[in-house]
């Protein structure tokens, strides 16, 4: 559970942004930096907003 893992919210509004990185031949990665983003825009809509970037990994080993 993402908001478990990461309780402290008050962090967030020490960075000025974040890169969120998921592998490009690994399915579940994808979902679990999607429920990341989807985490983190949901309290964006309330108090704060800092820019996000989802950022693919490993595009060199697209064809596995």
């Amino acid at each position: 559970n993402i908001e478990r893992k990461a309780s402290n919210k008050d962090l967030l509004f020490k960075v000025d942004g974040v890169v969120v990185v998921y592998s490009v031949t690994d399915r579940h990665s994808l979902d679990v930096a999607e429920a990341i983003v989807d985490w983190m825009k949901k309290d964006q809509k309330n108090s704060f907003s800092i820019p996000i970037v989802l950022l693919g990994n490993k595009c060199d080993l697209d064809h596995s």
